[in-house]
Parts: structure tokens; C-alpha cells; sequence
């Protein structure tokens, strides 16, 4: 459970060079969307981990996962 004081996550993303954020190269940063709305799973039958995020519009609900390889972590600061 999150802390009562604990902020909304942003919507802002961290996309350097415009790249697409389900790109397989692009940065993964925690802070910004979707990472910061991400669940981290293991794969029961490999064991490597992802990330899972669900997103929810007006008609449709699209479930995405996306590898989690640690050379793409960058810790970036939210903007002010």
C-alpha cells in the first residue's frame, strides 16, 4: 500500500530523441509514465524479469509487458 502523503504519479515521459517508450532500446525511467505506473513480474517458466503495465481508455483495456534489462535503468530526476 502506497503512503497517504505519496504523490500521484506523473504522466510526463522521459523520451530522449523522441524515441518511442515501448521501443526495445529506449531508456527505462522509473519516475516517468509508464514505468512509474509498471508492476515488475518474473516469468514463471524463465524467470526473467518484466515489466507489466495496463492501459485503460475509453473502450479497451491493453495489457503490455516489456523485458526489464538493467542496462537500460536510467535514474532521471522529474523535471520542476
Amino acid at each position: 500500500m502506497l503512503p497517504e502523503d505519496d504523490p500521484e504519479p506523473t504522466f510526463a515521459e522521459y523520451l530522449p530523441g523522441k524515441i518511442d517508450y515501448w521501443s526495445a532500446d529506449a531508456p527505462v525511467a522509473p519516475r516517468y509514465f509508464p514505468y512509474n505506473r509498471c508492476g515488475v513480474w518474473e516469468c514463471s517458466s524463465c524467470g526473467r524479469l518484466y515489466l507489466r503495465y495496463t492501459e485503460g481508455g475509453g473502450y479497451f483495456v491493453d495489457r503490455r509487458i516489456r523485458v526489464l534489462r538493467a542496462s537500460l535503468i536510467e535514474d532521471v530526476p522529474l523535471a520542476a
